[in-house]
């Protein structure tokens, strides 16, 4: 009975905290059995004994973890020993840089860098998965035991929550936190495809500054959902590479609003061709999607067999491979922002002048001379994208995803269209030779380091590379929150890394899979859109408005920031809701006054970085004089950054197609009039 009275009393305080939590696991009351043995409390759980004595299983689990850390590893993409360049050198370095300048520039300055001792030992955040340990490891924190001010709690199973809800006085302990200056965050979901979804949105958004120093700890007997999300936390290619590749789109995100700025200034008659989502393909003919990787030889042939009965989509360089073997292509999409692809264009248009009838569907922020070699040009916009920020009627085409690679954006459109039946070719992210990582005839010079064997869809070792197994990811992100119906399949030919919830099939079965339509149907897609476009008028002085906006709302955002920063006497979770509300929440607020937050946090994450790995006062206010310095340094660099896109925004482009170098070097000029 005192176990059933400490739980009612818990969830009569928590409905003052949080009244959906407590109606929700007032559900899960009679799942629940506490008995007395003699050797101590017997935890009982749907049947399940999950412990038969919780305070020695928690005791010894929490102790064994909290003496050797268990930290996510995030790289510091700030290097040492770089030069000290003005932010207006630093800007004028990203222009068209593949590299990643801009991180690696502007924070944490080179003598400071050496001193910043291991994360792994100096964590502020713990992340517990599982509830059972929960108010142990609070009471720890309470006493200040270990370094950390902020709790993140995962569950699967609210009964082990209501476990704890009759094992301890919960509620009590979490306004003991808060009165204290210590944060708690709960995340809750028992599918485990959807936990990692929530995970990921709440760390890179909400929470993305606790990723410095985060520890991870378990509860006795967590459920196999946590074990694997525990898994997916270090995976290299699951959340590192997911965080590093938000923070490191701040040269990228620089490159694609001076291409969107362009493109639309050179627009035909001020007026854009947006893809038409609301549309759909509704005949049968399946859309064949081919990216660039090595089984696209193996495939040519009967591709060729098949090409007049499908509708052949080339991403990117495999576009080189299809044409150079005389296969007809529908259309060509493309994603990267880099001069490369158009000079690689340039060169195939050359040799093979019939790419001109093809039809492109194009990301806005890519070179806005390639549009230009099309006979028409479709545009889709990129999510979170400075772009779309700064023009809000390209949010009417935003793709949800659009990436990492050009077959992720590819394969979501056609998704998106309804289309009947997909089939992806070349798609292996993967070779069985690691010295060949592409088709033999794809346009462009990447070569990608393949270094990591795995089994391939056929069984033999294939070899890929964290930036291949993340697009693959985001290629099952997609099948995932698409509808896929008896009607709708996506078929997969070639050997390389499996995908879930693609069919994989051989060459044989692709022309079984066409033959059906041979009677029927005999097209010429070429003279067919089956892609559907919507013209919007541009208004620049709108858009002029937004960035000229931009800069006035970053004036008042780095004052803010800065007084916060006065304030602050030491490293609690005051300053760190906060920082979240300038870095993240405010991002929110930003976008809706269509401001680019999308440049404010990278920076921001690395400016903050310094006050994470103190660990005595002392070395508190160091770390806040050196994030002062960082921030006005970051500051001095949005200034210039967004005057650079004024002067573009206000300039004219004249014969922009004519010169390749005429976008790089009007950009240089427009650049150098601003830094003197």
């Amino acid at each position: 009975m005192e176990f059933d009275k400490l739980f009612q009393q818990n969830i009569a305080q928590l409905q003052g905290i949080s009244s959906a939590l407590a109606e929700n696991l007032l559900l899960y009351k009679d799942r629940v059995t506490i008995e007395k043995s003699s050797n101590g409390l017997v935890v009982i759980c749907d049947g399940e004994i999950i412990s038969s004595n919780i305070e020695r299983d928690i005791a010894e689990s929490l102790g064994a973890q909290l003496q050797n850390p268990d930290g996510i590893s995030l790289p510091l993409i700030s290097q040492p020993g770089l030069p000290d360049e003005t932010p207006g050198e630093i800007v004028s370095n990203a222009i068209h840089s593949r590299q990643q300048i801009l991180l690696q520039s502007l924070v944490l300055d080179a003598p400071e860098k050496k001193k910043i001792p291991s994360s792994r030992s100096n964590y502020k955040t713990c992340m517990l998965l599982g509830s059972l340990a929960i108010v142990p490891l609070l009471d720890i924190v309470i006493a200040k035991k270990i370094p950390a001010k902020t709790i993140i709690l995962v569950e699967s199973n609210l009964s082990l929550l209501a476990a704890v809800l009759h094992l301890y006085n919960f509620s009590e302990k979490l306004l003991q936190l808060k009165s204290k200056g210590f944060g708690f965050h709960f995340i809750y979901e028992e599918n485990y495809a959807n936990l990692r979804k929530r995970i990921l949105e709440r760390l890179t958004n909400s929470l993305l500054i606790s990723l410095h120093g985060m520890q991870i700890l378990r509860s006795p007997n967590i459920r196999s959902e946590l074990l694997s999300l525990r898994s997916w936390l270090h995976s290299p290619d699951e959340l590192p590479s997911a965080v590093t590749g938000i923070l490191g789109f701040t040269t990228d995100e620089l490159n694609q609003s001076i291409n969107t700025l362009s493109s639309l200034k050179v627009a035909k008659d001020g007026v854009i061709n947006l893809i038409d989502y609301s549309s759909r393909i509704d005949q049968k003919l399946p859309i064949v999607i081919v990216a660039s990787g090595p089984s696209l030889d193996d495939s040519i042939e009967v591709l060729s067999k098949i090409q007049n009965n499908v509708i052949v989509v080339s991403c990117g360089s495999s576009l080189g491979s299809l044409i150079r073997a005389g296969i007809k292509v529908d259309y060509t999409v493309i994603l990267e922002r880099n001069a490369e692809t158009y000079y690689s264009l340039i060169e195939l248009v050359k040799e093979y002048p019939e790419i001109q009838k093809i039809s492109l569907l194009s990301s806005v922020t890519v070179d806005p001379r390639i549009p230009g070699l099309f006979q028409k040009t479709i545009f889709f916009s990129r999510p979170y994208s400075v772009t779309t920020a700064i023009f809000p009627f390209l949010k009417k085409s935003i793709l949800p995803i659009a990436g990492p690679q050009v077959v992720n954006a590819a394969l979501e459109i056609f998704l998106i269209l309804k289309a009947k039946s997909i089939v992806l070719l070349g798609c292996d992210l993967s070779s069985s030779k690691q010295k060949q990582s592409r088709s033999i005839n794809s346009y462009g010079l990447e070569v990608r380091k393949l270094s990591i064997p795995d089994r391939g869809s056929e069984g033999r070792t294939v070899f890929t590379s964290p930036d291949l197994l993340y697009v693959r990811s985001k290629i099952e992100s997609v099948l995932m929150n698409n509808d896929l119906s008896g009607d709708s399949n996506v078929y997969r030919i070639g050997e390389g890394l499996p995908i879930k919830n693609t069919i994989q099939i051989d060459s044989l079965a692709l022309q079984e899979l066409v033959q059906p339509n041979k009677n029927d149907i005999q097209v010429n897609s070429l003279n067919e859109d089956y892609v559907k476009s919507i013209q919007t008028p541009i208004d620049f002085k709108e858009q002029l408005n937004n960035l000229h906006n931009c800069l006035a709302l970053a004036n008042d955002y780095i004052a803010n920031f800065e007084n916060s920063l006065e304030l602050a006497e030491e490293w609690d979770d005051k300053l760190y809701c906060e920082i979240s509300t300038y870095v993240s929440r405010y991002r929110y607020t930003f976008s809706n006054k269509n401001v680019p937050y999308t440049f404010f946090t990278p920076l921001f994450f690395y400016a903050c970085q310094s006050l994470y790995v103190s660990d005595s006062a002392d070395s508190f206010k160091k770390s806040l004089v050196q994030t002062k310095t960082n921030i006005k340094r970051s500051h001095e660099y949005f200034k210039c950054l967004f005057q650079l896109l004024i002067e573009i925004a206000e300039s004219d482009y004249p014969d922009l197609y004519c010169d390749k170098g005429y976008l790089e070097h009007r950009s240089r000029l427009t650049l150098s009039r601003i830094i003197s």
